[in-house]
């Protein structure tokens, strides 16, 4: 537990901004959490789920959700990307409204799309800004093929926009944040401001973590957790089964790919080879992730923010103590081959993820090392989180 700050800060508000249901959003609720330890009034206004309350008291965290408009699920991806933007726009008016009642000392918006409101917030009420950068917003424009005419023009000009919003406001923020180096030279470098404070994603430090059964199986077992959605490369992923012995792969998580998937395993008649669990509570995962051997990052390169990720999935990993297969990406590389953790695979091709896992696999005592190298490391939030807390220390003192 972080030490806390010195009676003249405790009644310091502040305000976080995200634009999910805060449930399972792994980053947010660490420094939500780590901020409240440290005396800091922390309220939290999220969006509201069809598994999430109005409000609650979350470990001293004061939680309100608003309800997101234009809830309607939409199949074709071009009319969805355009109501989803037009969705963030009317939420960031929605927010910033709300959060300038709250009257915070200090604003935290998670991500692009809630900087506007935090912004216009801490302006009304003569606050201070933090811009936290979990993804690299304004490369978000894949260069894989798109289905529907006009799909790739609306996706260059929602990026543009969100562009010249980023390049506006990223020099009003008191602190900028982000998730790894990659990101923060690349912020600095384009916005011409100084390099952004490094927060990496790091779990949790848990101690004799109990592991839950995934799956009866005497093979080897891969899992892959998170979104199943695309660019992720799960359908390379679940090709390649066809071709690794001795191992299966458990799909951890929800999204709207999932039946896309489920049609593959049929057609490649790997239903013994391919499994899928349903999503669960973050504060359990990793019991989940304990009950595999390696874990698997399989997310293509297909626009700059994926190049440069650092996923959240590879440090719960090495918390769990498995081995690591992941693609072959800057960061990723950087920390698997420094500390010895697994191996690299081309994402786009399905034999060159086989050939890792076969060779992970079947070589028993170096996967047993890639385990014991994975847990020994200590990628935790408890070295994070004394990042963040002077940083809010800096703020409240100025």
């Amino acid at each position: 537990m972080v030490k806390k700050i010195s009676n003249d800060l405790k009644k310091v508000k502040v305000c976080i901004l995200l634009t999910n249901d805060f449930k399972n959003d792994a980053r947010v609720r660490n420094e939500a959490r780590s901020l409240v330890q440290a005396g800091f009034d922390v309220t939290v206004l999220a969006t509201l789920s069809p598994s999430t309350p109005a409000s609650e008291n979350w470990q001293g965290v004061e939680v309100l959700r608003i309800i997101p408009p234009f809830q309607k699920n939409i199949k074709n991806p071009f009319i969805r990307k355009l109501r989803n933007f037009m969705i963030l726009i009317n939420i960031q008016r929605i927010f910033a409204k709300k959060a300038a009642e709250i009257k915070a000392d200090i604003y935290h918006a998670n991500d692009l799309d809630t900087l506007y409101a935090a912004h216009k917030a801490a302006t009304i009420n003569k606050s201070k800004l933090i811009y936290d950068s979990h993804e690299f917003w304004t490369e978000l424009y894949f260069t894989e093929k798109m289905r529907y005419p006009g799909e790739k023009l609306l996706s260059k000009i929602v990026n543009h926009l969100w562009k010249i919003l980023e390049r506006r406001l990223i020099k009003k923020a008191d602190k900028v944040i982000t998730v790894n180096p990659l990101i923060a030279d690349e912020l600095s470098q384009r916005y011409n401001i100084s390099i952004p404070n490094v927060i990496y994603n790091y779990p949790q430090k848990l101690k004799n973590i109990l592991p839950k059964q995934l799956i009866k199986t005497e093979k080897k077992i891969i899992i892959y957790q998170g979104a199943i959605t695309s660019h992720r490369g799960l359908p390379e992923l679940i090709h390649s089964m066809t071709q690794v012995v001795n191992g299966v792969l458990v799909l951890l998580g929800a999204g709207e790919q999932k039946s896309y998937l489920r049609q593959i395993v049929e057609r490649e008649a790997l239903e013994k080879k391919v499994f899928f669990h349903a999503a669960v509570p973050y504060d359990e995962l990793l019991r989940y992730t304990k009950g595999a051997d390696i874990g698997i990052i399989s997310i293509k390169p297909t626009c700059l923010h994926n190049k440069l990720c650092s996923p959240n999935k590879l440090f719960e990993y090495m918390m769990a103590g498995l081995a690591v297969a992941a693609s072959d990406l800057p960061f990723l590389r950087e920390v698997i081959v420094k500390n010895d953790i697994g191996q690299l695979f081309n994402p786009c091709d399905p034999k060159s993820i086989a050939k890792t896992l076969n060779q992970m696999i079947n070589n028993e005592e170096q996967l047993n090392i890639y385990k014991k190298n994975s847990a020994s490391k200590n990628y935790i939030w408890q070295i994070e989180e004394k990042k963040l807390i002077k940083i809010y220390d800096d703020l409240s003192l100025a």
